[in-house]
């Protein structure tokens, strides 16, 4: 789910080895990049590519324009 509570598909994701201020689950954007936190420390998964429901395929970073997440 997204921040809001609709599914999201992920398509396309990283792991980044990172040390950020993030908890589990939560939606951020770091260096232009969509990222979610994971309940492994030290370690965040960045969202290349995303399908919210009910909407095409879409860059992370352009789903997290539009939803208006905040940047770490």
């Amino acid at each position: 789910e997204d921040h809001n509570g609709s599914r999201l598909k992920i398509f396309k994701a990283h792991i980044l080895e990172i040390k950020l201020d993030i908890s589990p689950g939560e939606f951020k954007l770091y260096e232009g990049s969509l990222i979610v936190g994971s309940t492994v420390q030290d370690k965040v998964l960045r969202l290349e590519e995303v399908q919210p429901e009910g909407k095409k395929v879409m860059k992370g970073d352009e789903y997290a324009r539009g939803q208006h997440i905040l940047r770490v």
